[in-house]
């Protein structure tokens, strides 16, 4: 009978301790992450990965402090060193890409050790949406600094000029980056975050995740949405990129969730 109990509280405690783990393949082809995030209504065509290979991958966090249980990740550091507790530090320098065109300028400096998805894809219906959140090591320390590590999703193709960033805070056209999601309380002298625009830090959005014992980042966002008006069947280019800014170290990441990315799925109503 003792042992019967307690056999049953060990398996409880290692159910519990395994459901509470952030866990990645590294491993993951560009297509299978690009695959892993499909929905209903979209196509994927081609997909290719630049940056350090231990920087991306397909994870899943079931009882973690994420908001979101699975999906695809991008890193500035190493992937699998996201796990573990906010005490702890995820600090890694890559060696990975500098200078990313697209990146840079929205971070007003220069980005370090990016890693970036892109793939081609279609859609059924005339508009995309997809779930992501963000987060970061430069939380708090580093709020409203130049240590303003970004990240982007560029999407171009008919009816875009040019490329568009869809990583926006809700409902305005100010990037998601530390200085415009943050606890609001300005790191030092310098209170970079209103150069972005009027309610900038979106306080809102931000999730104080000090206290994690799962995930090392010291602050993450709020599960936000992606979303843009295309061209029915029509060919789009989606960049999904992140970066350290000015330094190498103090990593960040981006999460977007599994089979999120959809487009409404045409039904026909036929009548007599």
């Amino acid at each position: 009978f003792y042992k019967f109990i307690f056999g049953s509280i060990f398996l409880l405690f290692l159910n519990t301790a395994y459901s509470q783990v952030f866990s990645v393949n590294t491993g993951a082809t560009a297509t299978q992450m690009a695959q892993e995030l499909v929905g209903p209504g979209v196509q994927i065509i081609s997909a290719t990965y630049s940056g350090n290979a231990s920087s991306k991958g397909i994870f899943t966090a079931p009882g973690t402090s994420l908001p979101m249980t699975n999906g695809v990740v991008l890193s500035s550091g190493l992937a699998a060193s996201i796990a573990g507790a906010a005490a702890l530090q995820a600090s890694t320098n890559t060696n990975g890409p500098s200078n990313d065109a697209d990146l840079n300028p929205l971070a007003n400096g220069t980005t370090r050790d990016v890693s970036y998805l892109e793939f081609q894809f279609k859609a059924i219906g005339t508009e995309i949406n997809f779930e992501f959140v963000f987060g970061s090591e430069e939380y708090p320390e580093y709020n409203c600094t130049g240590f303003n590590d970004v990240f982007g999703f560029f999407i171009s193709g008919p009816g875009i000029v040019g490329k568009k960033n869809l990583a926006l805070v809700p409902g305005t056209s100010i990037p998601v980056t530390i200085n415009t999601i943050n606890s609001g309380v300005p790191a030092g002298p310098l209170n970079l975050c209103t150069d972005y625009g009027a309610g900038s830090p979106f306080t809102a959005y931000y999730i104080n995740n000090l206290s994690s014992t799962t995930i090392k980042y010291d602050g993450l966002t709020t599960s936000l949405i992606a979303t843009q008006t295309v061209q029915s069947c029509e060919i789009y280019t989606l960049k999904l990129a992140i970066a350290d800014v000015s330094d190498r170290i103090y990593d960040s990441g981006v999460f977007i969730k599994s089979n999120s990315f959809s487009s409404e799925v045409v039904t026909l109503d036929i009548t007599s």
